[in-house]
Protein backbone atom coordinates (compact mmCIF):
# COMPACT_ATOMS: atom_id res chain seq x y z
CA UNK A 1 0.00 0.00 0.00
CA UNK A 2 2.78 2.49 1.12
CA UNK A 3 4.40 1.52 -2.04
CA UNK A 4 1.28 2.25 -4.24
CA UNK A 5 0.87 5.40 -2.86
CA UNK A 6 4.65 6.36 -3.25
CA UNK A 7 4.49 5.34 -7.27
CA UNK A 8 1.15 7.89 -7.52
CA UNK A 9 2.91 10.58 -6.06
CA UNK A 10 6.16 10.21 -7.61
CA UNK A 11 4.57 9.70 -11.38
CA UNK A 12 2.34 12.43 -10.65
CA UNK A 13 4.92 14.85 -9.60
CA UNK A 14 7.14 13.46 -12.82
CA UNK A 15 4.55 14.20 -15.15
CA UNK A 16 4.06 17.40 -14.39
CA UNK A 17 7.89 18.39 -14.03
CA UNK A 18 8.49 16.34 -17.37
CA UNK A 19 5.19 17.15 -19.39
CA UNK A 20 5.93 21.24 -18.43
CA UNK A 21 9.34 20.95 -19.70
CA UNK A 22 8.27 19.59 -22.91
CA UNK A 23 5.28 22.05 -23.70
CA UNK A 24 7.20 24.77 -22.18
CA UNK A 25 10.04 23.64 -25.05
CA UNK A 26 7.13 23.62 -27.27
CA UNK A 27 5.78 26.89 -26.80
CA UNK A 28 9.17 28.41 -27.45
CA UNK A 29 9.42 26.32 -30.85
CA UNK A 30 12.36 24.26 -29.93
CA UNK A 31 13.32 22.13 -32.84
CA UNK A 32 13.27 17.75 -32.39
CA UNK A 33 16.80 17.11 -31.61
CA UNK A 34 18.24 13.38 -30.85
CA UNK A 35 18.76 13.25 -27.14
CA UNK A 36 17.08 16.63 -26.94
CA UNK A 37 14.60 17.44 -24.09
CA UNK A 38 11.31 16.07 -26.10
CA UNK A 39 13.57 12.41 -25.74
CA UNK A 40 14.93 12.87 -22.26
CA UNK A 41 12.18 13.99 -20.42
CA UNK A 42 10.22 10.85 -22.10
CA UNK A 43 13.04 8.50 -21.08
CA UNK A 44 13.33 10.11 -17.48
CA UNK A 45 9.47 10.15 -16.40
CA UNK A 46 9.73 6.82 -17.39
CA UNK A 47 12.58 5.48 -15.27
CA UNK A 48 11.24 7.50 -12.89
CA UNK A 49 7.86 5.89 -12.64
CA UNK A 50 9.83 2.10 -12.89
CA UNK A 51 12.00 3.65 -9.62
CA UNK A 52 8.90 4.29 -7.93
CA UNK A 53 7.24 0.92 -8.13
CA UNK A 54 10.31 -1.02 -7.66
CA UNK A 55 10.23 -2.47 -11.31
CA UNK A 56 13.26 -3.97 -12.68
CA UNK A 57 13.67 -4.75 -16.06
CA UNK A 58 16.03 -6.90 -17.79
CA UNK A 59 16.50 -6.65 -21.89
CA UNK A 60 16.93 -9.51 -24.18
CA UNK A 61 17.83 -9.79 -27.77
CA UNK A 62 18.40 -5.73 -27.92
CA UNK A 63 21.73 -6.64 -29.85
CA UNK A 64 19.32 -7.92 -32.75
CA UNK A 65 17.64 -4.40 -32.88
CA UNK A 66 19.29 -2.26 -35.96
CA UNK A 67 19.84 0.85 -34.17
CA UNK A 68 20.80 4.01 -36.03
CA UNK A 69 18.17 3.46 -38.57
CA UNK A 70 14.48 3.72 -37.59
CA UNK A 71 12.36 0.92 -36.03
CA UNK A 72 8.77 -0.10 -35.58
CA UNK A 73 8.66 -1.78 -32.06
CA UNK A 74 5.47 -3.78 -32.48
CA UNK A 75 4.76 -4.41 -28.53
CA UNK A 76 2.11 -6.26 -26.68
CA UNK A 77 0.11 -3.81 -24.32
CA UNK A 78 -0.21 -6.17 -21.25
CA UNK A 79 -0.45 -3.47 -18.68
CA UNK A 80 0.33 0.60 -18.75
CA UNK A 81 3.46 -0.31 -17.15
CA UNK A 82 4.32 -1.12 -21.09
CA UNK A 83 5.22 2.60 -21.92
CA UNK A 84 7.49 2.58 -19.11
CA UNK A 85 9.47 -0.35 -20.00
CA UNK A 86 9.55 0.96 -23.75
CA UNK A 87 10.20 4.11 -22.53
CA UNK A 88 12.62 3.59 -19.89
CA UNK A 89 14.91 0.52 -21.67
CA UNK A 90 15.21 1.68 -25.27
CA UNK A 91 17.29 3.70 -26.91
CA UNK A 92 16.91 6.54 -29.55
CA UNK A 93 14.24 8.85 -30.08
CA UNK A 94 11.10 7.19 -30.00
CA UNK A 95 7.26 8.16 -30.70
CA UNK A 96 4.07 6.28 -30.06
CA UNK A 97 0.87 5.46 -32.09
CA UNK A 98 -1.07 6.38 -29.15
CA UNK A 99 -5.22 6.16 -28.71
CA UNK A 100 -6.58 9.58 -29.02
CA UNK A 101 -8.14 9.56 -25.40
CA UNK A 102 -4.92 10.81 -23.99
CA UNK A 103 -5.06 13.94 -25.69
CA UNK A 104 -7.76 15.05 -23.86
CA UNK A 105 -5.61 14.44 -20.09
CA UNK A 106 -4.19 17.54 -18.56
CA UNK A 107 -0.42 18.33 -19.24
CA UNK A 108 0.54 14.94 -20.66
CA UNK A 109 -2.29 15.28 -24.08
CA UNK A 110 -0.19 18.70 -25.27
CA UNK A 111 3.04 17.27 -24.28
CA UNK A 112 2.62 14.13 -26.33
CA UNK A 113 1.47 16.28 -29.00
CA UNK A 114 4.23 18.88 -28.50
CA UNK A 115 6.65 15.54 -28.32
CA UNK A 116 5.63 14.60 -31.73
CA UNK A 117 3.88 11.21 -30.45
CA UNK A 118 0.85 10.34 -32.86
CA UNK A 119 -2.90 9.72 -31.83
CA UNK A 120 -5.57 7.32 -33.49
CA UNK A 121 -8.69 7.10 -33.62
CA UNK A 122 -9.28 3.40 -33.38
CA UNK A 123 -13.13 4.36 -33.53
CA UNK A 124 -12.72 5.98 -37.08
CA UNK A 125 -10.82 3.60 -39.86
CA UNK A 126 -9.63 6.33 -42.30
CA UNK A 127 -8.60 8.13 -39.44
CA UNK A 128 -6.72 5.30 -38.31
CA UNK A 129 -4.83 4.76 -41.44
CA UNK A 130 -4.06 8.28 -41.38
CA UNK A 131 -2.71 8.38 -38.24
CA UNK A 132 -0.26 5.53 -39.71
CA UNK A 133 0.54 7.40 -42.76
CA UNK A 134 1.74 10.22 -39.92
CA UNK A 135 3.80 7.28 -38.36
CA UNK A 136 5.31 6.03 -41.58
CA UNK A 137 6.32 9.64 -42.16
CA UNK A 138 8.16 9.83 -38.74
CA UNK A 139 10.11 6.82 -39.52
CA UNK A 140 11.02 8.30 -43.12
CA UNK A 141 12.69 11.10 -40.94
CA UNK A 142 14.37 8.97 -38.87
CA UNK A 143 12.73 8.16 -36.16
CA UNK A 144 12.10 5.25 -34.13
CA UNK A 145 7.66 4.05 -33.86
CA UNK A 146 6.15 2.15 -31.03
CA UNK A 147 2.53 0.91 -32.19
CA UNK A 148 0.83 -1.28 -29.55
CA UNK A 149 -1.10 -3.40 -32.55
CA UNK A 150 -4.30 -4.92 -30.70
CA UNK A 151 -6.71 -2.38 -29.57
CA UNK A 152 -7.33 -3.61 -25.95
CA UNK A 153 -4.61 -4.90 -23.42
CA UNK A 154 -3.72 -9.10 -24.15
CA UNK A 155 -2.09 -11.54 -22.91
CA UNK A 156 -1.62 -12.92 -26.07
CA UNK A 157 2.29 -13.10 -27.63
CA UNK A 158 3.59 -10.14 -29.82
CA UNK A 159 4.08 -12.14 -32.89
CA UNK A 160 0.53 -12.95 -32.98
CA UNK A 161 -0.59 -8.93 -32.25
CA UNK A 162 -0.79 -7.57 -35.48
CA UNK A 163 -3.32 -5.42 -36.72
CA UNK A 164 -4.59 -4.75 -40.08
CA UNK A 165 -3.23 -0.83 -39.65
CA UNK A 166 0.20 -1.94 -38.37
CA UNK A 167 0.73 -3.36 -41.39
CA UNK A 168 0.77 0.33 -43.03
CA UNK A 169 4.07 1.40 -41.51
CA UNK A 170 6.28 -1.34 -42.63
CA UNK A 171 9.22 0.94 -44.29
CA UNK A 172 10.97 -0.05 -41.88
CA UNK A 173 12.12 -3.21 -39.77
CA UNK A 174 9.76 -4.17 -37.52
CA UNK A 175 10.49 -5.68 -34.01
CA UNK A 176 8.70 -6.94 -31.76
CA UNK A 177 8.69 -6.60 -27.98
CA UNK A 178 6.32 -8.42 -24.68
CA UNK A 179 6.78 -7.69 -20.81
CA UNK A 180 7.10 -10.71 -19.72
CA UNK A 181 4.35 -10.34 -16.69
CA UNK A 182 3.26 -7.09 -16.99
CA UNK A 183 -0.10 -7.56 -16.51
CA UNK A 184 1.00 -8.87 -12.43
CA UNK A 185 2.44 -5.35 -12.29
Amino acid sequence: MVRTIWFFIVLTASTVWYASKVVVAGLLGVKYRPGGVYDTSAQRWARNALWASGVGYTLHGLERVPFGKPVVFAANHQSWFDIFLVLAALPGSIRFVAKKELRSVPILGRAMREAGHIYIDRQNRQAAFGAYEEAAADIRAGLSAVIFPRPKRSNRSPKSSRARGSKQVRTTPISHSCASNARGI
